[in-house]
């Protein structure tokens, strides 16, 4: 089997999984507390702590329903900290300023996304992004939906001085020992799920 059959069948495994706990509901009462929230970054390590409260832009998305939700981001600590999601153009992901249920509207795949395009965010400005997944790889290998969106906007990001840091943002139960990958694949600094953050590694910039 090929390796992106192997990636699919995957994908595919992942899918199915997440329609049986949507249909059956089977979250344990102390998880549904805290799914599908993010980890309160009171909680990870300080400098990881710093690097949110202190950047200049945070990348973050819009959560599908199998995602993990941001709304950790509007409390008063962060208040401060400037904001900018994803919006496709093409086969390419694009990050903008946007702010207010108003600012957004339902793109391809179901997923929110900024209505305009005019206040892009340059990736050399970027300096924390947080990155969706279907699953990680306690590597920091993700695992995406299968369209390459994030792999090809970090290799154009890099070439065009993005020097920040990447948190692949997942469920705990969709964080894996080992993921099938390619050499293309992105890899994060860091994994956070709603139970725990992972560093992977600590490269300062």
């Amino acid at each position: 089997m090929s390796g992106s059959a192997i990636k699919n069948l995957t994908r595919q495994v992942f899918r199915d999984r997440q329609k049986a706990i949507s249909a059956q509901d089977t979250l344990a009462p102390e998880d549904r507390a805290s799914h599908p929230s993010l980890l309160d970054i009171v909680n990870w390590p300080q400098k990881w702590q710093d690097r949110i409260v202190g950047a200049k832009y945070i990348a973050c998305y819009m959560p599908l329903s199998d995602e993990l939700s941001l709304e950790v981001l509007r409390t008063d600590r962060l208040s401060h900290v400037r904001i900018c999601f994803p919006k496709m153009e093409g086969d390419e992901i694009r990050f903008y300023k946007a702010s207010g249920d108003s600012a957004f509207t339902e793109g391809r795949y179901g997923v929110r996304e900024p209505k305009n395009s005019e206040n892009e965010v340059a990736p050399k400005e970027i300096s924390v992004m947080l990155v969706p997944a279907t699953a990680y790889g306690a590597d920091g290998t993700r695992l995406g939906r299968g369209k390459g969106f994030y792999d090809r906007y970090f290799a154009r990001a890099v070439k065009e001085g993005f020097s920040g840091f990447l948190i692949g943002v997942v469920p705990e139960r969709n964080l894996l020992g080992s993921v099938p990958a390619d050499p293309w694949d992105l890899k994060v600094d860091a994994i956070c799920t709603e139970k725990r953050f992972l560093e992977i590694r600590d490269q300062e910039v």
